[in-house]
């Protein structure tokens, strides 16, 4: 490598480290210096068996309505001027469309149960706000009411917020529902089926971008069942759970669900409950704290909800929530030729009776352009070669030279 090839690679890391550095996108969601490689989790590839074997990364915690508020007023304000916010219509009740008569990015309060408000009058880049719930910010709640193509848009936008080029972005976007699909398939294929084995891998290998995770249309693990991996397995131990914080049973205590108290028809689940749609929790709330009421000023007066004994939710990998708060958008069709997307997860609403959606082994179908209280995402990305990779290798490299 030549002296100017040298310097050429140093001013674009440079680059990308200034640019990420300016993002929008917050990963730091309590105050804690978190940054971008403490929210994206490592899996590791491999030890599941029939599990993917390569490596990729997973949102800590569910998107939340801080981070995606964000993203509604940075697209808004850029109006596709850099493509981050390009393919999105917003009209003057707080709905966002992927065209004026399109399909339904996100809706806002009041129109819906979501727990973002839009403002008209407000400046632009201003508009889009977290509602406070009786006296609470639910800036760290998961944000809700999101469509699969709120979720894709999302991914697209914090690709390009973060810092990498637009031929990173996983998924291709238009006017038309169809437009939207990952960025190895074609349209024409999408409309039929969902990726093969080839797309999938070039997904894996060829993009460096933020997407939803795969399940590759598998309830359990699979090559490219990403949420199952994440989910389920325990690479300490060896082995899968029931439920995404690491054990095999559940109550209360343990993640954010619906008759999970074993005298729920008395008692409420958690202390967020009172007067509250959608009953989410706070992102990574369930950490083995003891919380007082203090802690949260949560709604919920009764006596018993002085203090909550959350129980860790936190599984292997460091990640949140991957059972119950909010249902989950993954990236794959329900079936071959269905115009259904899957969600994983299970959700606030759901409950661990009957037909049991809070394990992680449950796929759960809706329409891409439908928008839920229960329903959210979380991100994924395949790792490139760290930027300190390149520094030493470049540095090597001009060492080489120098002798």
């Amino acid at each position: 490598m030549n002296a100017l090839r040298y310097w050429v690679l140093v001013a674009v890391v440079a680059g990308v480290c200034a640019s990420a550095d300016a993002a929008v996108f917050q990963p730091d969601v309590y105050g804690t210096g978190a940054t971008m490689a403490d929210y994206m989790r490592p899996v590791a590839g491999g030890g599941q068996p029939s599990g993917p074997a390569y490596d990729f990364n997973m949102g800590k915690y569910e998107i939340t309505n801080g981070q995606y508020d964000a993203f509604l007023n940075d697209a808004q304000l850029d109006g596709g001027a850099t493509g981050k916010g390009s393919n999105m219509y917003f009209q003057d009740d707080g709905r966002v469309r992927i065209a004026p008569s399109g399909a339904t990015i996100f809706r806002a309060s009041p129109a819906s149960f979501a727990q973002i408000d839009y403002d008209l009058a407000a400046p632009l880049g201003q508009r889009f706000t977290p509602i406070v719930k009786q006296g609470m910010d639910m800036s760290p709640h998961p944000a809700t009411n999101v469509s699969w193509y709120g979720a894709a848009k999302f991914a697209n936008w914090l690709t390009l917020d973060r810092g990498f080029g637009a031929g990173q972005r996983t998924y291709t976007e238009g006017p038309n529902a169809e437009d939207w699909h990952p960025a190895t398939i074609s349209t024409a294929d999408w409309q039929t089926r969902d990726l093969n084995t080839s797309e999938r891998q070039a997904l894996v290998d060829n993009y460096a971008g933020y997407r939803l995770p795969m399940d590759d249309q598998s309830a359990t693990a699979s090559t490219y069942n990403e949420f199952y991996k994440a989910a389920a397995w325990d690479p300490v131990n060896q082995v899968n759970h029931t439920y995404g914080f690491g054990r095999d049973t559940i109550d209360n205590l343990d993640a954010n669900g619906y008759r999970l108290h074993a005298d729920w028809e008395n008692y409420a689940d958690d202390p967020f409950e009172a007067g509250f749609d959608p009953d989410t929790t706070p992102v990574g709330f369930y950490d083995g704290t003891t919380w007082l009421r203090s802690d949260w000023d949560w709604p919920d007066p009764a006596p018993e909800f002085n203090m909550f004994a959350a129980r860790l939710n936190e599984n292997a990998y460091g990640i949140f929530d991957f059972t119950g708060n909010a249902d989950e958008w993954v990236q794959d069709a329900w079936v071959d030729g269905s115009p259904e997307r899957a969600t994983r997860g299970g959700a606030w609403a759901n409950s661990a009776e009957g037909i049991n959606r809070l394990v992680v082994d449950y796929r759960e179908s809706h329409f891409p352009q439908g928008t839920g209280s229960n329903i959210g995402f979380r991100l994924t990305q395949v790792p490139e070669p760290t930027i300190a990779v390149y520094f030493v290798l470049g540095a090597g490299l001009l060492l080489r030279r120098s002798r």
